[in-house]
């Protein structure tokens, strides 16, 4: 049966600056492009890529086409889904780190013009469904991966075990290009 992997994007001058960003486009930095490839080695050793889903984030997406490009599957072939975006924090992404969002309440962020926790659980739903189909064209010799951000995954995670959206925060963090089962549901954990 066909497995579903998550990669998380390689490091990325956000990254490196130690700010939250969201929806903003940050390059990969040298240490990121590294990350990425030494990755995509490993996938190879791991399993046949039958399908990529990616943010479309520049982060996402080059970490993708890395990995793409090191297992022999076709860059054009890599399916860019808008719903796979980090969480949206509005206003300040790009502005404060991490260590400070966690002292901002929903509210803050919406007011920033962000999404709330409840918002992003939809959409990490909705992209479950779009996963599911893909995963269905992959066939059983061939695993799909889904590359995108450390939020969706933690998100993702509340999804699966059935967690109120705020429990995100309380999920682990995903360290950028690492290899991860994909937690769809209960039948795929």
């Amino acid at each position: 049966m066909a497995e579903i992997y998550f990669v998380r994007h390689g490091h990325s001058e956000a990254n490196a600056a130690n700010l939250v960003a969201g929806w903003r486009d940050y390059p990969l930095t040298e240490e990121g492009v590294n990350q990425a490839t030494k990755e995509s080695q490993k996938i190879k050793r791991k399993f046949h890529i039958g399908g990529m889903i990616s943010s479309p984030l520049m982060r996402a997406h080059d970490t993708a086409k890395i990995i793409a490009q090191g297992n022999n599957f076709p860059v054009e072939d890599i399916v860019l889904l808008d719903g796979l975006k980090e969480k949206g924090y509005g206003e300040l992404e790009g502005c404060i780190s991490p260590e400070e969002l966690r002292g901002v309440s929903d509210e803050n962020i919406v007011r920033a013009g962000g999404e709330t926790f409840d918002v992003f659980a939809k959409r990490v739903e909705q992209v479950n469904q779009q996963i599911l189909y893909h995963l269905a064209q992959v066939g059983i010799s061939s695993s799909l991966l889904i590359v995108g951000h450390a939020g969706f995954y933690r998100m993702a995670q509340c999804v699966s075990k059935g967690l109120p959206p705020s429990e995100m925060v309380n999920m682990e963090k995903p360290n950028n290009s690492t290899l991860l089962r994909y937690p769809i549901g209960k039948n795929w954990d």
